[in-house]
């Protein structure tokens, strides 16, 4: 799981970059900003959740809050990542 989110923060973050630098891939600049945020997600919810794992939480809910925020992290992340990349393509007139 931690090689899926790694690889599409690999994708992501050169993607963004072409995509950004490159007219004729401006277009997908809102996708390979969603790949992005939704890796940088997962990696701020991992680090968080390894600092308050041991002080706060039971056994049981270790787990059932690791699984649940790991999805919510990783769509929330896409879902700004991609309103990011909508509005810059907005912004810049892009089509």
């Amino acid at each position: 799981m931690m090689g899926f989110f790694m690889a599409l923060f690999a994708i992501g973050g050169p993607g963004s970059l072409v995509a950004m630098a490159d007219p004729t891939r401006a277009r997908l600049f809102p996708f390979t900003m969603a790949l992005l945020w939704c890796s940088l997600g997962f990696w701020c919810w991992l680090i968080l959740f390894g600092l308050i794992r041991d002080e706060v939480l039971s056994e049981t809910a270790e787990g059932l809050l690791f699984n649940s925020g790991v999805l919510l992290a990783a769509i929330g992340g896409a879902l700004l990542g991609f309103t990011i990349g909508l509005r810059r393509k907005r912004r810049q007139g892009i089509k």
